[in-house]
This record gives C-alpha cells, structure tokens and sequence, in this order.
C-alpha cells in the first residue's frame, strides 16, 4: 500500500501539471487585439463536451486524460479520468479519477459543492470526497481506503477561503483567459495556484493535435502556504522547481477550436528532471456519454 500511494504521488504530479501546464512546437509572433478575440471565446451556458488529451514522454504514448465538462446556466461538472498506457501501463497498472459538481456564482466564479478524487493501483483503492457548504467553505473530507472509512482532520487556517483545481480550471476556460489564481486545498496542504498569461503565439500543425491557430500562452505556478510539506520539493512541486531551474515552468496554451466550446488547453509542456512531457489535445465528442467517476462499489 505504500508503494501504492508514492507511485499515486508521482504520477498525479505529472498528471497535474499536464492538465495545468505543456507546451509543445510553436511559433511564438505578438497577435493583435482582433486575433485575440478569435481564440480567447468565453464559455456560453450551455456546453456539454469531453476533451481527449494524450500524454507522451520521449515519443511514447504515456497517458491518456478525459476532461468531461457540462456547463449550465446555475451548475457544472466536470469529471476527469487519467489512464496510463502502453508498455507503462503495464509495468504501473494506475489510473485515476477526478469529479466536481457545484453551483454558479456569476458568469465565471465556480463554487464547488462536492469535489472527489479517486486513486487505483491494483486491487488497492483510495477515494477523498470534499463537501462544501452553501457558502463554499470546506465540512469536512471523508477518506475510503479499501472500504477503511474516516474523517481526514481540517484545519480551518489550512481549508478555509480555498476552492479545488477543477473549480479553478472552470474559471480559466470559462472566462476564456489565464488570469486568474485561487488558494487550492488537498486534504493534507495549502498551496496557491496561479495562471498568467505569458503571450500570445501560434500553436503549429502536428499528426498528435486537432488544432492550429492563434493561442494564449499561459504559465502556471504553485506556491505553498501551508500544511504537511517536506523541507526538499516532492512531487508536483518538485517537478515546478526542476522545471524552473531550466528556466521553463509548466505552461499551457489556450484557444477555442470550435464554436461550441470556449477557450481551453490544446497544447502544453512540463519540464522536469525525467524529460520533457507533451499533451496534445486529439478529440472532442459532444452530447451525452459523459464518464463517470468509475469508483468500486
């Protein structure tokens, strides 16, 4: 079980940085207002539609992620599922699992009302469930490990004022730019999470990617504010900070293909000590036929 939970922590932090951050061959050129608002589209009320992304390391094809997003006039959800593939699919048989409903407040302030977070290595199982209150706050988070049930312990300090990653993504694709930040809690850490915008560019043509055109160039950094770190940078976090010693940290690029979908990730990169990792957006389906969080009864 405890190689179980390294090997979770290892892979949700490139996992993460992939959904928040990678950059793959692009022409980087200064856009003009009027080429701006052809890509940076905000999210209408209604949008219902599943993001197919493909991770690759080195070539190989490495991960698959499935963002599903259904976007209404009060609500949202949006449910992600990560797989790993190939020969690593074998060798390291782990997928995950992410879920956030939650109500509207305004055009482009996300509240969640639940947020859960599922791991599988095996026959080993780890689910977190957060709940929110009707204001936001974070009650309390209930802990399933293989069927051993229990309240993980809250710190208002740590859990207060703070959202979930999904949430934050929310945000970002429904205003259709990066600027935006929000203080981000995962049970056991406080941390900030920020996106900026860097530039605008052009993202090139590839066989791995359904789109070109015009992208907001955006960079994404977290910083840690609190909880039970490590004094040496584990994870997600060390991944940032190796990329940043290559003076390159996670980024994503942000355009709308289509018009029924708003501005969302097409291409990205993260760099780190292990290589440098792609993500390519490679499908979008539309309607019903959302996956679901595919949790053990």
């Amino acid at each position: 079980m405890m190689m179980f939970k390294r090997q979770f922590r290892y892979i949700f932090a490139l996992g993460f940085f992939l959904l928040c951050g990678v950059m793959p061959s692009i022409s980087l050129a200064q856009k003009t207002s009027e080429e701006k608002v052809a890509f940076a589209k905000k999210m209408d009320e209604d949008v219902n539609a599943v993001l197919h992304y493909s991770v690759y390391a080195s070539g190989f094809h490495v991960l698959d992620i499935d963002i599903a997003i259904e976007n209404e006039a009060r609500s949202y959800e949006v449910d992600l599922n990560t797989k790993l593939t190939g020969i690593l699919g074998k060798l390291v048989p782990w997928q995950g699992a992410f879920d956030t409903k939650g109500i509207k407040r305004g055009a482009d302030h996300f509240q969640p009302i639940t947020h859960k977070t599922l791991a599988r290595w095996k026959e080993d199982e780890e689910v977190r469930t957060y709940k929110y209150d009707q204001n936001g706050r974070l009650e309390k988070v209930v802990v399933n490990e293989n069927g051993n049930i229990h309240d993980a312990k809250l710190l208002p300090d740590l859990s207060d004022g703070t959202t979930d990653i999904l949430s934050l993504l929310m945000e970002v694709i429904a205003d259709g730019t990066c600027r935006h930040e929000a203080d981000i809690f995962d049970g056991k850490r406080r941390f900030a999470t920020e996106f900026r915008t860097l530039e605008t560019g052009t993202v090139s043509a590839s066989k791995y990617n359904i789109y070109e055109g015009p992208a907001e160039v955006c960079e994404v950094e977290i910083t840690p504010k609190g909880g039970k770190w490590h004094k040496k940078p584990r994870g997600w976090l060390a991944i940032q900070e190796q990329g940043r010693a290559k003076k390159k940290l996670p980024q994503i690029f942000l355009a709308s293909i289509d018009d029924k979908l708003p501005a969302v990730p097409v291409k990205g990169v993260t760099v780190s000590d292990y290589g440098t990792f792609l993500l390519h957006l490679t499908n979008v389906t539309y309607g019903e036929g959302r996956r679901q969080l595919a949790e053990n009864e």
